[in-house]
């Protein structure tokens, strides 16, 4: 469950009387998915005229400003703006969310970054799941203990072997979700559509920052507010819309401004403008930096790399170990 009346009814500052409860939250009725929320958004088309397709695919509730005629009128959720309200929603999930953000940002790789980064994560609670049961007093999780029957049980599917076992945890122990955004949506309006789908006990949040023009990423930080920020290279991609690599590294390194005290910086060493993107780190009184590439200077040494077709086998030194 992403949003559910009460989440709502905080978020847009409304009163929905009827219980909801939603999934992800969709601007294009193809992508609707039972359980689902539909925002009925302005674009190129009116999502009012896909309301009802959106209803047929299974959305529990829409979200209008203009009545619909259905007969289900407990589904529809009226509100003066529909890019507005979708706005509040996104706001309200980064206000109240306890999660790490980390934003990724660069010429090429961000969407392959954000995945590998999502199945690293994913892999590390698996273990870290894993080792908490293990270590843990059995007797006290299994047994008729007054602990156990909060017992929460998570079922782990090993795909390599099909065996399936189950893990009794206590819900405290429960490191929360992964969250990646949506494929390579990584403009104004797929920063707010993926916050809003994110759900509440989420541990990290992934998302993948783009931009065509100098501006772009302040603004989607500024909604963001990233803990972590990587910049994975700056290459000739954007050179359509800027005049040299100097003024692309600039408009890259937004995504450091609205750092806070102890957030990290991350970026590539081999990359160009590796010392342009360093100098505005030190004028933006960042210091947690690391670094990767090939060099032994940096923080993740790049050792030896393989590229084996399906897979790529990377061999890397941390500091210097």
């Amino acid at each position: 469950m992403i949003w559910n009346s009460e989440t709502l009814n905080k978020a847009l500052g409304i009163t929905i009387s009827n219980f909801i409860n939603c999934n992800e939250v969709q601007f294009n009725s193809q992508d609707v998915k039972k359980g689902d929320l539909f925002i009925a958004l302005q674009g190129n088309r009116d999502g009012h005229d896909y309301v009802l397709d959106a209803i047929d695919k299974g959305a529990v509730a829409v979200i209008v400003s203009k009545q619909i005629d259905i007969a289900d009128k407990d589904k529809i959720i009226l509100v003066e703006d529909c890019f507005e309200a979708l706005q509040k929603m996104a706001l309200y999930k980064r206000e109240n969310s306890k999660a790490k953000f980390i934003a990724i940002t660069g010429s090429v790789g961000k969407t392959s970054t954000k995945e590998a980064l999502k199945t690293l994560l994913t892999e590390a609670n698996y273990k870290s799941l894993d080792l908490l049961y293990n270590e843990a007093n059995k007797e006290e999780f299994e047994g008729n203990t007054e602990r156990s029957t909060a017992a929460y049980t998570l079922v782990r599917e090993d795909v390599s072997t099909g065996l399936t076992y189950k893990l009794p945890l206590e819900a405290s122990y429960i490191r929360g979700l992964i969250f990646a955004s949506r494929g390579n949506f990584n403009n104004h309006l797929g920063l707010l559509i993926n916050l809003a789908s994110m759900a509440d006990d989420t541990e990290y949040a992934i998302f993948e920052l783009g931009m065509n023009h100098k501006g772009e990423i302040r603004e989607l930080v500024q909604i963001l507010k990233p803990n972590i920020a990587m910049i994975t290279n700056i290459s000739e991609a954007h050179l359509e819309f800027f005049n040299s690599f100097e003024e692309i590294a600039e408009a890259k390194c937004e995504i450091f401004e609205n750092f806070s005290k102890n957030d990290i910086a991350v970026i590539n060493a081999d990359t160009n403008c590796y010392n342009k993107i360093l100098s505005i780190l030190k004028k933006l009184s960042i210091t947690d930096i690391h670094s990767f590439g090939r060099s032994s200077k940096t923080s993740a040494e790049l050792v030896l790399y393989e590229n084996l077709g399906e897979q790529v086998y990377l061999k890397y030194k941390i500091n210097n170990k």
